[in-house]
């Protein structure tokens, strides 16, 4: 699960729609970045997303952590943005088949 630091401080100091943008942009680095990896992404509310990487060992999250952060740090200069995006990550490893990922979201 992630969400996007100081969203609301986003909103707050330059208006609904310069987030909205950064919220699309987003969006859009975490879907290109989770199809790389043949993985799920989920809006999860507000500015949280939730991505599932089946099967994924250390070295392909690592892989998937370091081509997103490449692509947040695009998004400034992309799309001419006065604020850096960065997100809040929890990470966590599924070993059993059969939980369903609601059960490991709680």
């Amino acid at each position: 699960m992630m969400d996007i630091d100081k969203f609301k401080s986003i909103n707050d100091t330059y208006g609904h729609l310069p987030g909205g943008k950064a919220l699309i942009a987003v969006s859009n680095a975490l879907k290109r970045a989770v199809s790389s990896y043949h993985g799920f992404l989920a809006r999860w509310g507000g500015d949280e997303f939730v991505v599932a990487l089946r099967g994924a060992d250390d070295a392909s999250i690592k892989g998937f952590r370091r081509d997103l952060d490449k692509a947040l740090a695009a998004i400034r200069e992309e799309h001419k943005m006065p604020f850096d995006i960065t997100l809040s990550i929890g990470e966590v490893v599924c070993t059993d088949p059969d939980e369903s990922l609601s059960s490991v979201i709680r």
